[in-house]
């Protein structure tokens, strides 16, 4: 692509006043399926020139469209597709995603394009260096259980249950000794409140050193 060519965002946000300029203009458009079926689609006849002149469609996150969302999206693209071809005849497909298995036969069911027609990428060549997995299992625990005992019975030998360590407090505990030495890590986890946990229970590790 051309280090000077002009890339815009096109949405529900972007003005009346600008919409003309970007689809004269523009060499690479960002949009939704939203906005192809809501203003791009049914109007397209306004956009005519930028069609003529479009030749590929990039659909980014592809694992994303599954269900009944991606049911919905898959009508949108194939429309856009047949619209498209309605102007002229040298459009490509491309996709991206990191996580799907069935690449091909995704895409042909999202799209309407045949599995044939899609190759798929499946070697990164791109320069990396070096790298060391490792699977961290939370340590056991012996937990004595006394809860529900009266005293006498305190006294009678108890066998402690084993239970594993809390893996937020683990994952915590791990970023916290990267931080202490100096080692760049990102922490991932399921949802905005264990990000934060993780975050606090971390702080407060470094801050005691511990």
């Amino acid at each position: 692509v051309d280090s000077n060519a002009i890339v815009e965002t096109f949405d529900g946000d972007t003005s009346s006043t600008r919409r003309a300029n970007i689809l004269q203009n523009a060499r690479i458009i960002l949009t939704n399926p939203d906005t192809l079926h809501a203003t791009l689609l049914p109007k397209h006849s306004k956009a005519e020139s930028f069609f003529r002149r479009l030749k590929f469609i990039v659909i980014d996150e592809a694992h994303y469209y599954t269900g009944l969302f991606g049911s919905h999206c898959g009508l949108v693209f194939r429309r856009l597709g047949r619209m498209v071809l309605s102007y002229q005849s040298s459009l490509r497909w491309l996709a991206a995603s990191a996580t799907l298995n069935d690449a091909a036969e995704h895409m042909a069911s999202l799209t309407g394009q045949p599995a044939t027609n899609w190759i798929a990428v499946t070697k990164d060549g791109s320069p990396r260096g070096p790298k060391t997995y490792a699977l961290w299992n939370p340590p056991e625990r012996l937990v004595f259980n006394h809860q529900h005992l009266s005293a006498k019975e305190h006294a009678i030998d108890e066998l402690p249950d084993r239970q594993r360590c809390s893996s937020i407090v683990e994952t915590a505990s791990i970023v916290a000794e990267c931080v202490r030495h100096g080692i760049s890590a990102v922490c991932f986890a399921k949802s905005r409140k264990l990000v934060e946990l993780v975050t606090s229970y971390c702080k407060r590790m470094v801050a005691l050193g511990g």
